[in-house]
């Protein structure tokens, strides 16, 4: 499926989150494993081309910076208590 009507943005939908992580996993895990910091982890999910990195080719500009900083706030809001 396309998505914003552009064929290089691919969208897929599932018929729940465990399923979303499943297929996540499957295809991209092996990449990411063993990736503890957040900067490591989305550098590298640019890397191996779950995103581009682009806007121009259907990805987010900056994926990786957005991707870790939204890491680092999570992980800074679930030890507020």
């Amino acid at each position: 499926m396309t998505a914003k009507g552009d064929a290089k943005v691919k969208l897929a939908k599932f018929a729940s989150f465990e399923m979303a992580a499943k297929s996540f996993k499957d295809r991209w895990g092996e990449g990411v494993r063993g990736k503890k910091d957040a900067g490591e982890f989305s550098r590298t999910l640019v890397t191996i081309g779950f995103n581009t990195g682009k806007s121009s080719n259907g990805g987010t500009d900056n994926y990786a910076k957005i991707l870790e900083n939204i890491i680092r706030m999570v992980k800074v809001r679930m030890q507020c208590r």
